[in-house]
């Protein structure tokens, strides 16, 4: 489902890394400490529109102090096949970005997943990819995934400059 791209890429992080997730009382996380900087890949068991709460539960159940947020999400504003690496800014219509806001601040890093644009959003959204979208995920996947490595890494500046004007095809 298109609305599951977040979690799609966290369960391809998971596999690439041969890293198996935690069950914890509100979701589910692994922690991966092959790159420069760790990372935790977290999928909360809620709402969408209440994302914020559980990603909050989460930053203190590990007692993450010094920490730096990512969210990956579908984006229907972007074309299908590219990715958007942005930092803080608004939620820009997305109510999970918007709890994450009002829950931990807005200051995270975005990986925005390109899933395009359909007739009624809804619909679309909640809506399986077709055939030949899921012939191009691994591809997007994997895009995202080095996108994701650059910013542990290098920056978050770099894996901008190298994968915003990248598209799948």
């Amino acid at each position: 489902m298109r609305h599951n791209f977040g979690f799609i890429l966290a369960d391809y992080i998971s596999q690439k890394t041969s890293q198996r997730f935690k069950k914890i009382n509100f979701g589910e996380y692994t922690h991966i400490k092959e790159f420069r900087k760790e990372l935790y890949v977290f999928k909360g068991e809620t709402y969408m529109n209440l994302s914020g709460i559980t990603a909050k539960k989460f930053l203190d159940y590990l007692s993450l102090e010094d920490y730096q947020v990512g969210v990956a999400y579908d984006d229907m504003d972007i074309p299908f096949g590219k990715i958007k690496i942005s930092i803080n800014g608004g939620p820009g219509g997305h109510k999970g970005v918007k709890s994450i806001i009002e829950n931990i601040g807005k200051d995270n890093i975005r990986i925005r997943l390109g899933i395009g644009k359909g007739k009624d959003a809804v619909d679309y959204v909640l809506s399986n990819f077709s055939k030949e979208e899921m012939e191009k995920i691994p591809q997007i996947l994997d895009m995202a995934f080095e996108a994701i490595k650059t910013i542990l890494n290098e920056n978050v500046e770099k894996a901008m400059s190298l994968f915003n004007s990248k598209t799948i095809s």
